[in-house]
């Protein structure tokens, strides 16, 4: 028995071990996407902003605590670290160590940066909020996982639902009890992304043919 479990082990370890990490490159991501801390095992970048008026420069903080700085364009996912270039992407699939949904820097041979401070904990599907969905991207889930990712995209701005079903669902978040812990309320008056409206119509497609 113990055998047959130490061999199951072996196998399901080298299996993950051996699987691609799956990812999308951010779309046109707001400049607070590239904040935070990204790291692997070798290297150690710290980003934060600067403002000089209407233009944006990020510097680069790094375990040495020296600063590097940054080029980058606002609503362009490329940022360009001492003449390296790195992609902002969204993990898509889960990996290892590494949860769906999970921020991260991909330079250019491939190798991945994980964003070590998420803000995307307890999201059911936090990628509808960084990238364009086509149908095929979704065309796995089921009608009820369809609706929740939806309605997602609405309650993570705070919408206030009528329908006592969806809001049970999202009250279960502490990221949305915040809304009202911080002496804020829930409103009907939110503002989507353009990603996020994008996505609301295409999951409505989706539904709507799962219904058929």
């Amino acid at each position: 028995m113990k055998i047959k479990l130490i061999v199951i082990f072996l196998i399901t370890f080298l299996n993950s071990f051996g699987q691609k990490l799956e990812y999308k490159i951010v779309e046109n991501p707001d400049i607070i996407d590239f904040e935070g801390t990204f790291s692997s095992s070798n290297y150690f970048y710290k980003l934060k902003l600067q403002y000089f008026g209407c233009c944006t420069n990020l510097i680069c903080d790094t375990q040495n605590e020296y600063e590097i700085e940054v080029k980058s364009t606002y609503g362009n996912s490329e940022i360009e670290i001492n003449s390296k270039k790195f992609n902002l992407v969204i993990c898509t699939k889960e990996h290892t160590n590494i949860k769906r949904g999970t921020l991260g820097l991909v330079d250019e041979s491939g190798f991945f940066y994980k964003k070590t401070e998420q803000g995307n904990e307890g999201y059911y599907y936090p990628e509808a909020s960084f990238i364009k969905f086509n149908e095929d991207d979704i065309s796995n889930l089921t009608f009820s996982e369809l609706k929740i990712v939806r309605n997602e995209l609405y309650a993570k701005h705070g919408y206030k639902f009528n329908n006592e079903n969806i809001a049970t669902i999202f009250y279960k978040k502490e990221w949305y009890k915040k809304f009202e812990s911080k002496g804020g309320e829930l409103t009907k008056n939110v503002i989507l992304s353009d990603i996020e409206k994008h996505n609301v119509e295409i999951i409505r497609k989706v539904e709507t043919n799962k219904k058929q």
